[in-house]
This record gives C-alpha cells, structure tokens and sequence, in this order.
C-alpha cells in the first residue's frame, strides 16, 4: 500500500460505493412497488435491531419493549386489513 494512503482511505471508499449501491436499488424498489410498500421494510428494521442488539451485545428486552413491538405489529395489521377491504 503505498504510505501516502492511510488505513481509513480503503474503507471510506468501500462505504462510499456501498452507499451509492444502496441508493440506485433504493429508488428502483420505490419505482416499482410503491413507497407504500417500501416503508413497510422500517417494520423489519425494529426487530432485527432488537435481535441484533440481543445476540452481539447481550441486552436485556423488557416488557415494554414486547409491548410497543405489539402495538406496532397491531397497527400494521390494522392499517393493511382496512386497505385490503377498501
């Protein structure tokens, strides 16, 4: 490697290709289903950060937590049923 690039270089290049990745594929799946549909993967980004959280850093969920994540859940299921009936 040579000494003018440090360690950080290599890595804020990948992040930055990364990203950019993530933004076509991001405005291709709103082009195609809809932001509806899209704002519902946000669902997903609850609990996995909660599992993640359980199993890399050991936390401890509480009660609350499973409570919200219901009414969440109940809600979503809500908002959908009336849509489906609509």
């Amino acid at each position: 490697m040579p000494q003018h690039l440090d360690a950080g270089v290599i890595p804020t290049l990948l992040a930055i290709a990364i990203n950019a990745a993530f933004l076509v594929l991001f405005f291709e799946v709103i082009r195609l289903a809809g932001p509806t549909f899209f704002a519902q993967f946000n669902y997903l980004a609850v609990p996995a950060g909660a599992a993640w959280g359980a199993l890399i850093f050991h936390e401890h969920l509480s009660f609350y937590f499973f409570l919200a994540m219901l009414l969440m859940f109940v809600g979503m299921f809500l908002t959908e049923f009336a849509r489906a009936r609509a």
